[in-house]
């Protein structure tokens, strides 16, 4: 298997095997804190044959200066053995994603229990 997308934004939708990513962030602004604030994640992965059956895909956010967990995601998805290769794309939207504090967020992805991709994104107060 091989990450070919993994995006933080303010929707994702899979729509009959076409995704549709709606604002990325690199960064996310608040007035005020706690932050509470609906997110869309967008992945898509390469298999093989070889990579046939049911896997576990999550993700969890955390604090990287506290190492707290804000948040964690599990789903299951089922690679088809009929198929000598293909994408797999998964949209979620998580509300309700609790923020307390301006700092940096670690959204890392984990397929089958081991690391597969993460990404860090800034949650900056503004005035």
């Amino acid at each position: 298997m091989q990450l070919k997308l993994f995006s933080i934004c303010e929707g994702a939708f899979n729509n009959g095997g076409r995704l549709t990513i709606v604002n990325t962030y690199d960064v996310i602004h608040s007035k005020t804190f706690p932050l509470v604030k609906a997110i869309g994640v967008a992945i898509t992965i390469a298999f093989d044959q070889k990579d046939e059956g049911k896997h576990c895909i999550e993700m969890h956010i955390e604090n990287i200066s506290t190492n707290i967990e804000v948040a964690k995601m599990v789903s299951d998805v089922a690679i088809p053995g009929d198929k000598e290769g293909g994408f797999l794309n998964f949209a979620s939207n998580v509300s309700g994603l609790n923020f307390k504090d301006p700092a940096k967020y670690a959204f890392n992805l984990f397929v089958d229990g081991n690391l597969f991709g993460s990404i860090v994104i800034p949650v900056k107060k503004v005035d």
